[in-house]
């Protein structure tokens, strides 16, 4: 059964340091099918002249590759066709994701309200992703949110491809963001689409939101993905950000409750400390 909410408590919760995204399929809703139309169009391509006799399907492919390291797709494509696709492939796709990105790049209808709402609680804004920073940059650029996330000027984008060598599920690019925004992983909230990103984010400690609004979920399979989304460690399942905003006081006393019961989990500063030192400018409204 899909749990549409926590259990209701009126005491107030402990804030979160820190609201950490992830970027395809949330920060950017419609990204894994941008990707993946690129994808299948230079698999295809590249097997095709070596006499594969098979083609991709991009909606397939994305199905069994979204949230995960190109890596995953060289293995994939191997073990159907014997052909193993080059390391540089993973550049020229990059590159022609990224063109589209900039111009065709959607979002969550309340992913300005929730990172304000979070931002007036002090919580500091970051993105972790297995993306490589060209397509992260893209994002936030085709959203017009440079002045939340900027990883030259306020260093709160990671990307675990380019910095850490490291794709989900492993934590490594977790880790790193939490070092960035200099916030305990423990005390921090992200939201992540795909189990492999759930696996990385609940592995650094932190609380998970599992997200069904992402473009690339099938509806159909909407109940079984989000089960699996459960099973690899998220804390709820919300179909929007706005459920996640209507959620702050529940997901605050979740925290609450978990730093009672595992004390040695606060390093960065008792419960209700102060703020963040650096913050990045308010969205404007």
């Amino acid at each position: 059964m899909r749990p549409d909410k926590l259990p209701a408590d009126e005491q107030v919760g402990t804030r979160f340091d820190a609201l950490v995204f992830d970027c395809d399929g949330v920060y950017a809703k419609n990204s894994e099918n941008i990707a993946f139309e690129v994808v299948a169009e230079h698999v295809n391509r590249f097997i095709e002249v070596r006499g594969a006799g098979m083609e991709y399907d991009p909606v397939q492919m994305m199905r069994d590759y979204a949230g995960k390291h190109f890596t995953h797709i060289q293995d994939g494509v191997e073990e159907d066709t014997g052909i193993r696709i080059p390391d540089s492939m993973d550049g020229e796709i990059t590159t022609d994701i990224v063109k589209k990105l900039k111009t065709n790049t959607k979002t969550d209808p309340a992913l300005r309200s929730l990172i304000k709402t979070f931002e007036q609680g002090g919580s500091a804004i970051g993105m972790a992703s297995s993306s490589a920073h060209a397509r992260l940059d893209a994002v936030i650029h085709a959203t017009g949110t440079r002045h939340i996330l900027d990883r030259k000027r306020f260093d709160n984008v990671v990307s675990a491809a380019d910095d850490c060598d490291a794709p989900k599920p492993d934590p490594a690019s977790y880790l790193l963001i939490a070092e960035k925004l200099g916030v305990d992983p423990n005390r921090c909230l992200t939201i992540e689409d795909s189990t492999s990103g759930v696996k990385s984010g609940v592995a650094a400690g932190l609380t998970v939101v599992g997200y069904l609004g992402a473009d690339h979920i099938d509806p159909a399979q909407k109940e079984a993905h989000g089960k699996k989304l459960m099973d690899a460690g998220a804390t709820v399942l919300v179909d929007s950000m706005q459920e996640i905003i209507d959620l702050k006081p529940q997901l605050e006393q979740a925290l609450t409750e978990k730093l009672a019961q595992n004390p040695g989990l606060t390093q960065t500063r008792n419960i209700g400390g102060a703020a963040p030192t650096a913050q990045p400018p308010a969205p404007a409204a």
